[in-house]
Formats: C-alpha cells, structure tokens, sequence
C-alpha cells in the first residue's frame, strides 16, 4: 500500500512528516513525500493564515483527482481549528489536530474525527526518515507569545520543551547520515524556559557532533552572550540568523503585541570619532572612550560604541544581532580601554571561543580608595544580581551567582589610595568593580561600588582596559595590545603623594 505523507505548513510540520514517514516505513508501507497518486494520504495542516487553512482543505480534492477512492487523514493545525470543514469533504477518515500526531501512522486507516484537548507536555512523532543533505530536528512546541495576530498558542498549545538529552540522543543518531541540522520549533527562542534549562545549554550538549548546525527562526532578545559562547563551542556552525521583523512601525508591533521596538533593529550609524588601535579585514581594537556605552540598551539610542563602528568599519560581524553587531566582548559605559570587534562571522566566532577558554587574555588598571596591604591575590567569588537592587551586581552565594575569579597586584601605593593592576579569568557583569568592594577598597570615582564623598571631579571610576592579548583569527598570529592612561586618569595619579 503506498501512502503520501504531505507538509502544507512550516518546518515543524516537516520534521513530523518526516517522522510519521519513518513510522511508516518500518511498518512495510510504500511511503512518498510528494503528492502523487497514492492509496492513501496523510495531510499535515497549517493555519497560520487565513490562506494557508483555505489551502489545507483544497489539499484534500487535490489529492482525491489522483485516486477519487484513496483515503485521506488529516492532522496539524488546520483540523485543530476548523475539524468540522474536514469531516463535510468525502474519503476523509481520519481527522486529528495537533495533539499525538504519530498517531497518524497507526491509525490513519481507521474512523476517527474527534480533536483531542491540546498537549499540555512535550509529545510528538521522533526519529525523522533519512535526508543526507538537511535533517530538521523538533525540540521546542507550543507559544506562551499571543501575537494578536495569531492563532498559533490556541492551536499548539503553551510552549512546550523537548527533553535535553533525548535532543542529543536523536541529533546523534541524524548526525550519521545528514550533513546538516536544522534545531527548530514553534518559538526557538523559548526552548527550556519550562524545564530549567536553555536553548544555550541544548547547544553546549551538542558540541561534540562533527556536523553543520543551524537554528531556526529567533526573537532578537534570544542572541545573547551565553547562546554565542555556546555557538562558538560548536565543531561546525552555520554563522546565520534568521530574525523576525513584522513591522518597521513601533504603534503597529504594539497592536501586534510584539514585545520590541523598531529602534531594536535599526541602529543608525554616527560620525562619532574613535580611537582605533589595529584594524585588518578580521578585526579592529578599539581604545574606548569613558562615558561611551558599547551597544544600544536601557534607553541608549545614539552615541554608543556599535553607531560609531558603523560609520567608522566597512564591515561588521552580523553573529550578535543588529543591535550589536562586531561586539564580541563589553566594558562598562565609564570604564576606558581596550575592546577588540570582529568584522566578519567566522572572527567573531573564533574570538567568541578564545573568551570562553580564556585564552584572551585581559588586564585592566584602577585607583583603589584607601591602602591596599597584601601585595597581590587572587579572588574568587560568586557574582550575582543585589537582592536589594537588582541594577546593581554582588558577591552572593554558589547557587545564586556565576563564579568570578580576579587577579590582582599592586602596582604603586600613595597616601589613602593604592594603583593596582587586574587580570580578569571570567568576564562577569562589573567583575572588577565588585571584586575591589568586595576587597574593602573600591574603584575611585565609581558611582555605584565606590563611596559617596568623592575627593576627585570625576564622571566615573579611574578604571582603564591597559592590555589585550589574543590570537588572530585568521593567520593564528598572537598578538598584544595596549593603551596609555586617558589624561583624567594620570592627572589624578599626579596629585597623589607616593608612599
């Protein structure tokens, strides 16, 4: 008995096809993905347009002119909305919405026509059929979004994740015979927001497979440093992301219920000067200015790093998003120094990975307030989110914080102040300006670590990015870089009396 197994939605529904399709396979039937004439067909439905549902019940006099005594089953989003449209249409037997679609391959011959409740837990078909070129892998279902345009949550059901390791187990298995795989699902982007994990950490349990990984369609806010740290880890990733605008008009994705602006994906480049250490085809060090924020956020439009690298780069890395793109690493908005940008993927990948193995290596000066005693150290700690102020960082406990580890030594004392020099190992939010608190002696001038009184006029702490090493992506050359104390940093410097 040959049977048709048809995708008409998205590439959820062909990764179920696929799956229903091996079902059938195994049980002896003679299956195809095309719509041809067959005994019996089964039709994975899309409704997430009008058209798109008017086109799944066309679907079904389609493939009745190729066999008008064929059977047909019907299944997916279409007969989760409409179910009675296909039990008015001859030869339609069997009728399910989105719930147990493997169900189809057992029971597609039966009578059956009743919609079951949508799933409340991950469930679905697995182990797609061979496809030596591009395998897509289902790990994620359902949408907590509610767009007010669409219908998908109330057809899908809440979002919904697929167990972490049995994502691996089947993206091993397809990683033997496929070339490519696709990770995707109904929202990406949420994926292990309901089990306590994470679409980074699904990536990280894959960096051990020799094959090309892509991901499919994200929210903007999804790309962030974990997920690239992650991706960086990745044998063979495909560099590309593929991000949703519906709108260029702020008051239209409000009624949409798109929770993001159009500012978020236009950054607009600005004749802003910068002091550029090295530049090459690869990347560019950059010797930031104090009082400059590195990318886009909390109400920074204009004026920040990224509007200044694309007016000023021919070229940036696109890895990290239109909101910051070439940034690999930041510094805070009033720390000065040294930032290296990537001008292209296959660097920021490179780079994204020497951060991660802590092979690029960063060491940063500050004034501290008071005398520090020990000679150097090194501190390790936990550093979280300040349960009393959420803006600002901490030393909290293990299962609060991510763990921070700094070293130190002092370059110099003078009377009530103590010039040190730090080396970062972790790359934690205000590492250093938490770690010089968390010591006794805060940075000078820092408006949130540091004391109220402040001797000196300052707009922000005497902290300076002084070097960065790291190996180039391209010729694998090592290289060093280095900036001198901005001018407000030595002329405080000068008014001190040396111990």
């Amino acid at each position: 008995m040959k049977v048709a197994v048809c995708n008409l939605g998205c590439k959820v529904n062909k990764y179920e096809c696929d799956c229903i399709m091996k079902l059938l396979e195994n049980r002896g039937f003679d299956v195809t993905p095309s719509l041809e004439r067959a005994d019996a067909y089964i039709l994975n439905t899309c409704a997430v347009t009008n058209e798109a549902e008017r086109k799944s019940r066309q679907f079904v006099t389609r493939c009745l002119r190729f066999n008008p005594s064929a059977c047909v089953a019907v299944i997916g989003c279409a007969s989760q909305n409409g179910a009675d449209a296909f039990r008015a249409k001859d030869r339609v037997t069997y009728i399910a919405g989105t719930a147990d679609k493997a169900a189809a391959a057992l029971r597609f011959l039966e009578k059956v026509t009743d919609v079951a409740p949508l799933p409340t837990v991950y469930d679905g078909p697995s182990d797609p059929a061979d496809d030596r070129t591009r395998a897509y892998i289902k790990v994620q279902d359902g949408c907590d979004r509610y767009c007010s345009y669409c219908l998908i949550p109330y057809l899908r059901g809440r979002s919904r994740s697929r167990d972490l390791e049995e994502c691996v187990r089947e993206c091993a298995d397809v990683a033997r015979r496929s070339r490519e795989i696709v990770l995707t699902g109904i929202d990406l982007s949420s994926y292990g927001k309901d089990t306590g994990s994470s679409l980074a950490e699904l990536v990280r349990a894959l960096s051990d497979l020799d094959v090309r990984i892509r991901l499919g369609s994200l929210e903007v806010g999804a790309i962030d440093d974990g997920l690239l740290t992650a991706l960086a880890g990745l044998k063979r990733f495909c560099p590309q992301f593929h991000l949703s605008l519906q709108s260029g008009s702020d008051a239209v994705l409000k009624k949409m219920n798109r929770r993001y602006t159009a500012e978020e994906y236009a950054v607009k480049p600005e004749p802003i000067p910068l002091d550029i250490v090295y530049q090459d085809g690869d990347i560019a060090v950059i010797n930031k200015p104090q009082g400059m924020t590195v990318h886009m956020g909390n109400g920074n439009r204009e004026g920040t790093l990224v509007n200044a690298l694309l007016y000023n780069l021919d070229s940036l890395s696109g890895i990290n998003g239109v909101i910051r793109p070439g940034i690999v690493h930041r510094i805070d908005k009033d720390t000065s120094g040294l930032l290296v940008v990537a001008k292209n993927d296959a660097a920021h990948l490179s780079l994204s990975k020497q951060i991660e193995q802590k092979t690029c290596r960063r060491t940063y000066f500050a004034l501290l307030e008071g005398v520090l005693k020990q000679d150097g150290g090194t501190v390790t700690t936990y550093i979280g989110r300040d349960v009393k102020d959420r803006l600002k960082m901490a030393v909290v406990p293990p299962e609060k914080g991510k763990l921070a580890v700094t070293e130190f030594a002092v370059e110099r004392r003078y009377e009530g102040y103590t010039f040190c020099r730090f080396d970062l190992k972790t790359g934690r939010t205000h590492q250093i300006r938490v770690h010089a608190k968390y010591l006794g002696h805060p940075v000078v001038g820092d408006p949130v670590y540091g004391i109220k009184k402040q001797k000196f006029a300052l707009s922000g702490q005497l902290l300076h990015a002084a070097r960065l090493e790291l190996t180039h992506p391209k010729t694998g050359e090592r290289m060093v870089f280095t900036a001198p104390l901005p001018d407000y940093f030595t002329a405080v410097l000068n008014k001190l009396k040396p111990q």
